[in-house]
């Protein structure tokens, strides 16, 4: 992964990565625009290391909806209530998400899914079950800075020629660069509270060309917020329709009859999905 340049090159490019994550980490403090972030973000992935890979295999994820009014919500619940939002409903910058140019936020199982929308006792939330298409591409964040301190990569299983690009990484000339970046991104990523404007700016930079990309990027894949070694994945819209199928007899609506702390639930299945009508309102068994 060597791309040739000299020792005093690399020096130098190095100063200037710290320098760029030193203005991005006083984000909070300073009053940078959006704009100038993304600036900074994309000067900063152009140095990073990333890959992209299709899913050798289906991969199921899992996405929870708050029901506020079960008795009422139930009812008008819709089918596009499972997917991403609409650009009019997406305001703010989430962790992947700009305003207007909204994501379908999943997890990889089941209870990262309610540890991420911090499932509370005695509430009911719609668990959406999805198979994400073989041939959807996946962009890891992070996973180089994982690969580094485990050995193992996000999806080591699904995809086992994913470390081959790290392995090489650790031992070329400018793999402390990368390193450095990638750990840089993985700690944003996980960050509970603050300013998502840093990470809503570096998953636009990857998703939308910056690094024109050889292949269309479907969703991004990131180390989760409240479940310690869990992943999300942060999928684009046209991704979500044409790659992931609803799988019906997995959905359902589930009540928090325990929430003993540590992301730890007891769950009680209240109604599970048998169909859908022709406008999409979801039909349940009680």
């Amino acid at each position: 992964m060597s791309n040739g340049r000299s020792d005093e090159e690399i020096s130098r490019t190095k100063e200037e990565v710290l320098n760029i994550i030193n203005q991005l980490r006083d984000v909070g403090e300073s009053s940078l625009e959006y704009k100038e972030i993304r600036k900074l973000a994309s000067e900063l992935a152009n140095e990073g290391i990333y890959q992209t890979y299709l899913l050798p295999a289906e991969l199921r994820v899992y996405r929870a909806r708050f029901l506020g009014n079960p008795a009422k919500d139930k009812k008008c619940f819709t089918l596009n209530d499972l997917g991403p939002p609409q650009p009019a409903e997406t305001h703010g910058y989430g962790r992947c998400n700009q305003p207007s140019r909204p994501v379908c936020y999943c997890s990889r199982h089941e209870g990262i899914a309610l540890a991420e929308v911090k499932a509370k006792l005695g509430e009911q939330y719609v668990i959406s079950t999805f198979d994400v298409a073989k041939d959807i591409r996946l962009l890891p964040i992070g996973e180089f800075d994982w690969f580094r301190r485990t050995g193992e990569t996000y999806l080591g299983q699904e995809n086992p020629h994913s470390a081959r690009a790290y392995e090489d990484a650790l031992d070329a000339e400018d793999g402390l660069i990368r390193a450095v970046i990638d750990a840089f991104l993985a700690d944003e990523f996980i960050k509970r509270k603050g300013n998502f404007m840093i990470t809503s700016a570096f998953s636009d930079v990857l998703l939308n060309g910056d690094l024109r990309p050889k292949n269309p990027i479907g969703a991004i894949v990131y180390p989760s917020v409240a479940f310690r070694g869990g992943l999300n994945f942060a999928i684009l819209p046209g991704a979500f329709y044409s790659k992931m199928k609803l799988v019906e007899a997995e959905t359902k609506i589930i009540k928090i009859n325990e929430a003993v702390g540590y992301e730890i639930y007891d769950c009680e299945v209240m109604a599970t999905l048998r169909s859908y009508n022709s406008d999409g309102v979801l039909i349940w068994n009680n």
